[in-house]
């Protein structure tokens, strides 16, 4: 299984309160709030020499967490954080060994149309994934 389906299952099983609005890369305009939309950036392979697990990749990921007000999105993100941060979980036979948090960042997703209203607010938390 690919990171991002190790990150999907994780996410879909233990932050509830997005009632499965998880998507990789785009969420589509109208889709319901709160919602949570990942993204890849790399997957790295390392050969690592005498481990018993000598094929692991270390993948960079974006975790984008989106509600109505900056609360909710700060609330949003800490879920988001207590399910992946230092931990490890297998799903599908891969095996994600630790997933560190390691940044977070604020973002208003702006109406483009003249004198646009503020659609959404954004915490974005910089993911780094160590899967076999």
């Amino acid at each position: 299984m690919s990171a991002c389906g190790l990150l999907y299952a994780r996410l879909n099983a233990q932050v509830l309160s997005v009632g499965g609005r998880i998507s990789p890369d785009l969420r589509r305009a109208g889709d319901a709030l709160p919602c949570i939309v990942y993204e890849l950036q790399q997957d790295v392979l390392m050969e690592v020499l005498g481990s018993p697990v000598p094929r692991m990749s270390v993948a960079h990921m974006r975790v984008h967490c989106l509600a109505d007000t900056l609360i909710a999105a700060d609330a949003l993100a800490d879920s988001v954080f207590t399910a992946l941060h230092a931990v490890g979980w297998t799903s599908g036979g891969s095996t994600a060994h630790i997933a560190v948090v390691r940044g977070r960042s604020g973002g208003v997703l702006e109406d483009d149309r003249p004198d646009g209203l503020d659609l959404a607010r954004e915490i974005i938390l910089d993911l780094d994934l160590t899967h076999s």
